[in-house]
């Protein structure tokens, strides 16, 4: 992955915590969010620039900020926004700011504006307060409804007889035309020859991407010198980093030699060779990079990204069963949400890949819930997965 641009970036960063694409925000917007920020008492970094998917970031702000991190080498609240005004946080020694996310998006605002109500809560850390005020005005909007509500009661009663005679028609109605319905329902149903198309075309644009994720993580480690041993503090070597990223390559390169077209497999591959390339990174990086610890991917979908904070597992709210999760996911349990779990298939069925079987994947959560996920993969081929 070419670093020239994060470089340039995080040049400017060394100057001002604020980056902005000439022309994407007028330039005293710019000034006003620069004095924001740089009145925070919690250290925060911006970053808007155009990103495209066919760029050396895949279009991901998460990947590009996860980057700039890295080379910058200091805590903070790392953001940027896109043109539609939506949010990516990544968070590095500071507290969650995924309450602030929430409530200062808002689909009416421009970027500019999203990013100086996102920049306001983080620095009075009050994004918790505001995305609670958020819900209690829906649920105060939806109580005030109810005083119309009841000076409409004397025309509902009427309605309601009016809909009971109504009612016995389209019983009838609907019983004659069952028959009819389900076959529509049926014909409406997908065949199974359009879900195995879709799964196909699904396998081939990840297979390319892990295939393009470990191919740019061997290069970049044949352009980089073996580092010398020692190292310390309490931070791992750089060698020992080295080391490991090569360990990375070369399980990600066994696990997308003998995928097969595996869904789990392959994003295995694409787990392994990001976690080669963070471990180059910490290699070559300076050495209060190494003494942090290693990201762990988003426990519901490791495509999500670096797991942000940890969560009680659905179904085990008593058991203190806890695992990672991006911010995404993370809110979305808060909420009683069923995250976007990756999925994969098992004979002719999509199943969540926890309950797929498919190791190591399974019973490591992509190294969400082990650390030894490279060593097993090293060990022994993984059993097949879907």
């Amino acid at each position: 992955m070419s670093s020239e641009r994060v470089t340039t970036i995080v040049d400017e960063l060394g100057d001002s915590p604020v980056y902005v694409d000439q022309g994407l925000l007028p330039d005293g917007q710019v000034e006003d969010l620069t004095a924001m920020v740089e009145e925070s008492p919690v250290p925060i970094y911006v970053v808007y620039t155009q990103l495209d998917v066919d760029d050396e970031f895949n279009g991901r702000p998460g990947q590009l900020l996860a980057l700039v991190w890295d080379q910058l080498g200091d805590d903070g609240v790392y953001v940027s926004v896109n043109p539609g005004g939506m949010l990516t946080v990544r968070e590095h020694g500071v507290a969650n700011q995924s309450d602030a996310v929430w409530a200062a998006e808002d689909p009416d605002d421009d970027p500019g504006a999203t990013l100086e109500r996102f920049v306001e809560l983080v620095a009075t850390g009050t994004g918790e307060e505001a995305y609670e005020q958020l819900r209690s005005d829906d649920g105060s909007s939806t109580s005030s409804s109810s005083d119309d509500a009841a000076e409409m009661l004397a025309a509902v009663i009427m309605i309601g007889l009016f809909v009971a005679l109504v009612a016995a028609l389209v019983f009838t109605y609907r019983a004659r035309t069952r028959r009819d319905q389900n076959q529509v329902a049926r014909a409406f149903s997908v065949p199974p020859h359009v879900l195995d198309a879709v799964r196909e075309a699904r396998s081939e644009a990840l297979e390319e991407q892990a295939r393009a994720a470990v191919l740019e993580l061997g290069e970049a480690l044949d352009r980089t010198d073996v580092p010398a041993g020692g190292g310390s503090g309490s931070g791992t070597s750089a060698v020992t980093e080295y080391r490991a990223a090569l360990d990375a390559y070369d399980a990600a390169g066994r696990t997308l030699d003998r995928s097969g077209g595996s869904i789990a497999d392959l994003v295995g591959a694409l787990v392994l060779a990001e976690t080669g390339t963070a471990h180059l990174r910490r290699a070559t990086g300076r050495e209060s990079l190494r003494r942090r610890p290693l990201p762990r991917p988003c426990f519901f979908n490791p495509l999500h990204g670096a797991a942000t904070r940890d969560v009680t597992l659905p179904g085990h709210s008593t058991s203190h069963v806890r695992v990672g999760a991006c911010a995404v996911c993370a809110r979305h349990v808060d909420d009683d949400v069923e995250p976007d779990t990756l999925m994969v298939t098992v004979g002719a069925r999509d199943v969540p890949y926890y309950e797929s079987g498919a190791e190591p994947w399974s019973s490591t959560g992509y190294g969400a819930l082990r650390a030894d996920l490279v060593e097993r993969v090293l060990a022994g081929p993984a059993r097949p997965g879907a």
